[in-house]
């Protein structure tokens, strides 16, 4: 009880199970909020309208340069009327206006200071945007003008890093595989501070081949 209600109020989610679900479709969705939908299990086929799951459809083109040319799409977020894309293929962080218009591109390949080399995921709020580099375990923080602010070490491996509204870090790692960290190994998904070191376990705990989704 005491995991399901940290998360709920952290990530404004009602339960652990919700937490699963979101991270399930929260890529579709591609807004920073995480969007439930409890009616459906994770392992379900969904069936049914589109609009059961979306309020609205905007179709928006988005400004084609030499500049802003997006190649294959990670991660869609959208803050304050700008759309922020994570590019595998270029391994670049574009943001665009609501209108298409690009804005800026965030960071560079490289290994130095605010540079990255494999971004996996980024996470925006109305303060920053964080591109998480899953190759050299680093956190590069950007103010909305592409400044950066920060880049922190993260001690553990794993695929996505979403922030909180309070600046708590939701890690998820599908595989489960952090063997210098015996207290999480096994563990797909846990919250730690905005420094990466106060981990708290939260759930989808996989022992023999089966995920145990309620291990608090």
């Amino acid at each position: 009880h005491n995991v399901q209600t940290n998360v709920a109020r952290q990530f404004g989610i009602e339960s652990e199970k919700d937490v699963i679900n979101a991270l399930m479709i929260m890529d579709i969705i591609g807004t920073p909020k995480m969007i439930t939908v409890p009616k459906y299990a994770p392992d379900d086929e969904i069936l049914g309208c589109v609009d059961d799951i979306y309020e609205s459809i905007r179709i928006t083109k988005l400004e084609t340069t030499q500049d802003c040319i997006v190649g294959s799409i990670t991660k869609i977020e959208i803050v304050n009327d700008t759309i922020y894309i994570l590019d595998a293929k270029t391994k670049s962080v574009f943001s665009f206006s609501m209108e298409g218009k690009f804005l800026r591109k965030f960071g560079k390949i490289g290994q130095g200071p605010g540079e990255y080399t494999e971004p996996t995921s980024i996470s925006v709020n109305g303060d920053c945007l964080l591109i998480y580099d899953q190759w050299q375990h680093k956190v590069i923080k950007h103010d909305h003008s592409g400044k950066m602010l920060s880049s922190l070490f993260v001690p553990f491996f794993c695929r996505k890093i979403i922030q909180s509204e309070h600046g708590n870090m939701l890690c998820f790692e599908e595989a489960a595989d952090n063997y210098h960290l015996p207290s999480i190994l096994d563990y797909c998904f846990w919250i730690c501070d905005s420094t990466y070191k106060h981990i708290s376990k939260v759930g989808l705990y996989s022992q023999h081949d089966k995920t145990i989704p309620y291990i608090s």
